[in-house]
């Protein structure tokens, strides 16, 4: 009785571990990266805890993350679409990437980080409209909001593609590999996708020595 005890104890202690360090890494990555707009991390840390964590942790880690937020930077409309937004993502990162896939985790990540965009402008106009402004302006108000952010956010999509894109794979098989699981399948998944563009490649420069030719 005494080591299942010790072994539930051991247990809880490991996960409490994990969602602090993955929580605080939430945190200070993006306030390391606070001083380039637009351009964060927190999306690919997500997925591949996602990945790797499963729901429980990673959304317990979410939470925490955006509770810090509120301390450090104090309330304001951007909390509710924190809260949203990001436990949102940890929540369909976890059902879609039970089995990791660089795909599949590039579509989370653009679709999400476009869906950003509009979430804050609905939040800010909702937020305008308890604060008075007129129901019949604020259809022209989201344009407005949205028009004024429309370059941060095409920013947000792009750095997200590519630090994803890049990034994904190394980092989820080294959370892998810190668990203890198999990383044969991600690598395998992999491996699947470098020689179709290997293929591609060889190709095109095919292609072009036949053109060379003629």
């Amino acid at each position: 009785m005494q080591k299942i005890e010790s072994g539930q104890n051991k247990s809880a202690s490991v996960n409490l571990t994990y969602v602090a360090v993955m929580a605080a890494s939430l945190t200070v990555l993006k306030l390391a990266l606070s001083f380039i707009p637009n351009v964060e991390v927190v999306t690919l840390l997500i997925l591949c805890y996602a990945s790797a964590f499963g729901a429980r942790r990673t959304m317990t880690a979410t939470m925490i993350f955006c509770t810090v937020e509120i301390l450090l930077y104090g309330f304001n409309s951007w909390v509710l679409l924190y809260y949203i937004y990001w436990n949102a993502l940890a929540f369909t990162a976890s059902l879609c990437l039970k089995k990791p896939s660089l795909i599949v985790a590039v579509v989370i990540a653009v679709l999400f980080t476009a869906f950003f965009g509009v979430l804050s402008t609905a939040i800010d106009v909702m937020f305008a409209g308890i604060n008075g402004v007129p129901e019949s302006e604020l259809g022209y108000l989201f344009t407005a909001y949205y028009v004024r952010g429309a370059w941060f956010y095409i920013i947000h999509v792009i750095s997200n593609f590519f630090i994803v894109g890049v990034l994904y794979i190394p980092l989820t098989v080294t959370l892998y590999k810190i668990l203890g699981k198999d990383v044969s399948y991600i690598i395998s998944r992999f491996k699947r996708i470098k020689p179709y563009r290997v293929r591609k490649k060889a190709n095109a420069n095919t292609d072009k020595e036949n053109k060379a030719e003629r």
